[in-house]
């Protein structure tokens, strides 16, 4: 059926015909309208992002061994009988997880009857963990809290030299500044 045909039916209808039928043609019509405003969703895009996710766990078991490994070293440098260490830790430890983003863009071209045109874009992230056979989430690096100071109490001969070296041993296994390293002497 041409357009001609389909024109010319409609309009017999609407000159004719009981009303029932007329109002039915009319809200096709207004349904067909109302259709072409209708947001009409693009492609789905997924990709596959990772980033870091904090998850604080309890720090006591790295701490305290922690503090006995640089006990041990500092036993080991001349001048030191005994040592003593207390650190200062930023945070528990720090699990990288896998997540994967969701990303779907639409576009809504919109036309009034006066030739207004208006385009819309949308954009909906959605952001989930990825999990393993056994719904744990699948864990890419886990890495250890950091130090931010040390407090350190020495058995032995404490002189300036010796302050020196642990200071820069600390400096350079931590990572921390100078001002963030105290080095004491212990009582008795």
């Amino acid at each position: 059926m041409n357009f001609d045909k389909l024109k010319n039916s409609y309009l017999s209808l609407l000159k004719g015909g009981d009303s029932k039928k007329k109002l039915k043609i009319m809200l096709l019509v207004f349904i067909a309208i109302c259709l072409m405003f209708v947001k009409v969703p693009e492609k789905k895009e997924k990709s596959n992002v990772t980033y870091v996710s904090n998850e604080s766990i309890s720090n006591d078991d790295y701490k305290s061994k922690e503090e006995k490994r640089i006990e041990e070293f500092l036993k080991k440098i001349d001048g030191v009988n005994d040592a003593k260490v207390l650190l200062s830790m930023e945070c528990g430890k720090e699990k990288v997880l896998a997540k994967t983003e969701d990303v779907q863009k639409s576009l809504t071209s919109e036309s009034d009857a006066s030739g207004g045109i208006r385009d819309v874009k949308t954009q909906d992230k959605k952001e989930s963990t990825v999990y393993k056979s056994d719904n744990n989430p699948f864990v890419l690096r886990e890495n250890e809290p950091e130090a931010n100071g040390v407090v350190i109490l020495i058995n032995g001969n404490l002189n300036s030299k010796l302050r020196s070296y642990i200071i820069e041993s600390m400096k350079a296994y931590l990572g921390i500044s100078a001002n963030k390293i105290q080095v004491y002497k212990m009582k008795g």
